[in-house]
């Protein structure tokens, strides 16, 4: 099993947050291919057919990569960034919660990045 990113563009200026389903700035989805990745993705409520001519797409499809599949840990910041070190931007100040949601095959949902900036 790999673990494949899905990030959030902010179309139309927002960004899409239920912490329910697991969907925030950084989805991260482990699945055996990215063909599976992307079904889970949708399966959870990313919607890649939402664009404008602005930004583009909100989220982008994963990709196996020269047949190498994802990443062997849940990775961020387009394979910079182990899930578990991101700290949360300030400047996304609308997410409130969790920056990161990993998406295990098993099931369980585990959110990273987690802002607190908005208890203050």
């Amino acid at each position: 099993m790999q673990f494949y990113e899905f990030r959030q563009c902010n179309v139309r200026g927002r960004f899409v947050y239920d912490s329910e389903r697991g969907i925030t700035k950084h989805v991260v989805i482990e699945a055996a291919t990215a063909k599976e990745a992307n079904n889970r993705a949708r399966e959870i409520g990313l919607d890649f057919d939402d664009e404008d001519a602005c930004c583009g797409r909100r989220w982008v499809l994963a990709e196996d990569h020269d047949g190498s599949g994802g990443y062997d840990e849940p990775i961020v910041e387009d394979g910079c960034m182990p899930a578990r070190e991101l700290v949360p931007d300030a400047s996304d100040d609308e997410l409130r919660g969790a920056h990161v949601f990993v998406h295990y095959a098993n099931g369980r949902v585990q959110p990273h990045a987690v802002s607190l900036h908005h208890l203050a």
